[in-house]
């Protein structure tokens, strides 16, 4: 259960989150029964929480594919990235922990030395604000409900963003040229 709670701040349930609420939007507007919609909007919310579920166990599977059945924590901000080569569609990316926690099977379950600094949330509230201001001018009760709820998740995309590691960058920049990510690292 605690896998599927952290991947609601990927960047596959800003996607989610933003299909779900056009068609919760527009469910509301149809002239249908109370119980018709809350069925649909009952359906939705468990396609999409079976959507983000699915796919933070599948890129977890990948990541143990990827690391020959060792464990490399791709958040923590001790990875240090040493080398990056691609060939024949393959980006190798070579990766040595900073404080000496590796070992042959990679990162320690539960390190003691994991790092990675906690969003504020000032992202999300900032980003809900401007999105509820500008719903509330282009359309004045629908809008306001709108934008914030799509301007609190873009805020919250933004800052995680940018607490993102040296890994997930290289892993992110590996997947944008459509190369599949190996992850090799040293102990």
């Amino acid at each position: 259960m605690k896998s599927a709670f952290r991947g609601i701040f990927s960047r596959a349930s800003v996607y989610a989150t933003i299909f779900t609420s056009i068609f919760i939007a527009i469910i509301m507007s149809m002239p249908v029964s109370a119980e018709l919609r809350i069925l649909s909007i009952l359906l939705i919310g468990s396609y999409v929480f079976t959507y983000l579920y699915v796919s933070d166990a599948k890129e977890k599977i990948l990541m143990e594919l990827r690391t020959k059945g060792s464990r490399v924590d791709i958040k923590c901000h001790n990875i240090e990235v040493i080398d990056q080569k691609e060939e024949n569609g393959i980006c190798k990316i070579t990766v040595k922990c900073r404080v000496g926690m590796m070992g042959r099977n990679g990162c320690p379950l539960n390190c003691p030395k994991f790092k990675r600094p906690a969003p504020t949330g000032s992202g999300a509230i900032g980003g809900a604000i401007v999105g509820g201001i500008i719903g509330t001018i282009l359309l004045p009760a629908l809008g306001t409900v709108l934008g914030g709820l799509l301007g609190a998740v873009v805020g919250n995309a933004i800052e995680d963003a940018g607490l993102r590691s040296q890994l997930e960058i290289k892993i992110d920049e590996c997947k944008a040229k459509n190369k599949i990510p190996y992850i090799y690292f040293l102990y």
